[in-house]
């Protein structure tokens, strides 16, 4: 089933979750068959025009969003994290921890918890401090 969202735009509403069909989404090209972020729906770094979200709003949203992931392994080491250092993060910590929330589960786990590597390419400040978090 398919849903005209804005003028190019088609997104697949079935059984899998959302997946682009064509088009941009708020300026953000959305490739076919790529499945769509819930942030890019309520996000505002992807409306330019919104005001900003505050500070304590953002922190409570990555909470849940840490603590319910769908996968109950990560969901205790993320959400972990973020209540041990709610009170110490910043807007720049808040926009990392955004970045590593769209790292696919099974590839997070693993790199948390060091049953892999982290590629040099993903390995920022941010994840580099949850996985010595959840190390001790």
């Amino acid at each position: 089933m398919f849903r005209r969202l804005e003028k190019g735009l088609q997104v697949n509403l079935g059984k899998a979750g959302l997946h682009a069909a064509e088009g941009p989404l708020n300026g953000i090209v959305v490739h076919p068959g790529l499945p769509l972020r819930r942030l890019a729906f309520y996000d505002n770094r992807l409306m330019p025009d919104a005001d900003p979200i505050p500070h304590d709003i953002r922190l409570k949203r990555l909470l849940f969003r840490a603590t319910h992931r769908g996968t109950f392994e990560n969901d205790i080491m993320i959400g972990d994290f973020v209540r041990a250092y709610m009170d110490e993060l910043t807007a720049s910590d808040l926009d990392a921890l955004e970045a590593v929330m769209e790292i696919r589960d099974d590839d997070l786990a693993d790199w948390l918890t060091g049953r892999a590597p982290i590629p040099p390419e993903q390995e920022t400040p941010m994840l580099l401090r949850m996985r010595a978090h959840i190390a001790r």
